[in-house]
């Protein structure tokens, strides 16, 4: 709310108009200025990026350990990822961030691919993620994001993983067929 003690654009104005223009001072004097839009998206909990960077941190240990490569094209997903990273990230930094996205945008937009999958989608994935070397370790589901799954599904943690790849211009963006690795 904005406080005046004379005219709107008085030299005594300060605070917000409205939501939409902030009166303050400076050392110049005066200045009137638009209020910057917020995100419409919430931010993610402490509990949502808990559970997100926990399939983060397993789809990037499987990157890190295997030798199987995308569609049999012979380079391992660590390398093309160390390959087009920018100079500031690490290759496991860099694909966290493309898994995830400023704000989680990523990551729910690999959850949006999900939500007209039926059983037969869901276990084309597991069967996908079942097959890869090593095993993809099981994650558990810890904390309260959501407390009706005991772990996560490895089907999951590949479409995520999935999906970074295609933020990093690695791979196609997912859909209801997994890839396969070879």
């Amino acid at each position: 709310m904005a406080k005046v003690t004379g005219p709107l654009h008085s030299v005594q104005a300060h605070g917000a108009l409205g939501g939409t223009i902030v009166f303050r001072q400076t050392k110049n004097g005066p200045v009137a200025q638009k209020n910057p839009p917020r995100d419409k998206r919430p931010q993610p909990s402490r509990a949502q990026y808990a559970y997100i960077f926990r399939i983060c941190a397993v789809a990037i240990h499987w990157v890190n350990t295997t030798n199987q490569t995308l569609n049999g094209n012979g380079t391992r997903d660590e390398d093309r990822v160390r390959a087009v990273k920018p100079d500031h990230f690490t290759w496991n930094a860099w694909l966290t961030h493309c898994m995830v996205g400023k704000r989680g945008v990523n990551w729910h937009a690999a959850d949006d691919i999900t939500h007209d999958w039926g059983d037969t989608e869901y276990e084309a994935w597991d069967a996908a993620a079942d097959a890869l070397l090593p095993p993809s370790p099981v994650v558990a589901n810890k904390g309260s994001y959501n407390p009706d799954q005991e772990v996560i599904a490895n089907g999951l943690v590949l479409l995520h993983l999935m999906f970074g790849l295609a933020a990093a211009g690695l791979a196609s963006v997912p859909g209801a067929t997994p890839p396969t690795y070879v």
